[in-house]
């Protein structure tokens, strides 16, 4: 990255993170350890390079649906309890999704080469394409197995986070599936899109599952037609989705869902999860709950009761 380039923005946020938060817990948050400069194409233009701990790989993979109820919500704590550290700063995140949420991982720094290439196996490597500016190779993922992985979660990425108290209209939105539906409509990012997000992992991680991948059908399937007054903000917007005479209960979309997924769920749990999602998504932003409002939230201390106490 060179010092003028909006990429840079990460380097940037993780050191007022950093600032902010040095008297605070940050166990959950992904931050750099160390920074180095590579040259680049251009003699007056380096990449920065931030390093970072190795960390296992994020909810969105298969690993999730392998872990247990109990390992799955005490994730969506820790991941609560980090989004309320950094809100409490000033800092909106303003990419909470599950791709950017990992999973801990058993460190491999104390084994030998061939110990690591016994769990991970051997780095596949292929040379960049011809033409590319400098000899190199794209080497591919690692394949992380189960039994590396551990019950801790960290809140990563920091490329779309912004100052709350000075805030730059950034022109790239969160990932599709987790955006606040007011994020769609052109209005700036906020804590209340940060805890839209979070629910929307809190979904995935409790049904194992996406719940809004069609994005805002799906959302106005779920929760009825947007406020009127957003018609218009949205490029190619479809009519219904502010039709004010759609009549959706959103509580009986819940209850449908865990008939067919989660049948055997107590009519306690069941009315608690409802609660905990009913609290946060909601279309207007200044509705939601924020992060230290749900973590005290009888129903969420309950849920977390069941599972992680």
């Amino acid at each position: 990255m060179t010092a003028d380039c909006e990429w840079n923005h990460e380097f940037r946020m993780q050191n007022e993170i950093i600032r902010h938060l040095k008297d605070t817990d940050t166990s959950n948050l992904l931050l750099y350890q160390d920074t180095f400069s590579l040259p680049g194409r251009d003699r007056d233009r380096d990449h920065r390079v931030l390093v970072f701990p190795v960390r296992g790989p994020s909810l969105s993979s298969p690993h999730t649906d392998r872990m247990s109820m109990a390992t799955r919500m005490s994730a969506a704590k820790q991941l609560l309890k980090a989004l309320e550290s950094l809100h409490r700063c000033g800092i909106i995140h303003g990419d909470v999704s599950g791709g950017n949420v990992l999973w801990d991982m058993v460190p491999l720094d104390k084994y030998n080469t061939a110990t690591k290439y016994k769990y991970l196996g051997r780095p596949k490597k292929a040379a960049l394409q011809p033409g590319a500016w400098k000899a190199g190779e794209l080497v591919s993922e690692a394949k992380i197995p189960q039994s590396l992985l551990r019950a801790k979660v960290y809140l990563s990425d920091f490329g779309l986070a912004t100052d709350a108290n000075n805030q730059i209209m950034n022109k790239w939105r969160p990932t599709w599936g987790y955006c606040a539906p007011e994020r769609m409509h052109k209005f700036p990012a906020s804590f209340a899109g940060d805890m839209w997000g979070y629910m929307c992992i809190f979904m995935s991680l409790y049904f194992r599952h996406s719940i809004f991948d069609r994005g805002l059908d799906a959302i106005v399937t779920a929760l009825g037609p947007m406020p009127k007054e957003w018609k218009g903000l949205k490029e190619k917007p479809e009519d219904e989705w502010y039709d004010q005479n759609m009549r959706v209960d959103t509580k009986e979309v819940l209850e449908r869902m865990f008939k067919l997924e989660l049948a055997d769920v107590s009519t306690a749990e069941r009315g608690h999860i409802i609660s905990i999602i009913l609290a946060v998504l909601r279309y207007r932003p200044g509705e939601r709950l924020t992060a230290t409002q749900l973590l005290h939230h009888p129903s969420f201390k309950a849920v977390m009761n069941m599972y992680c106490p």
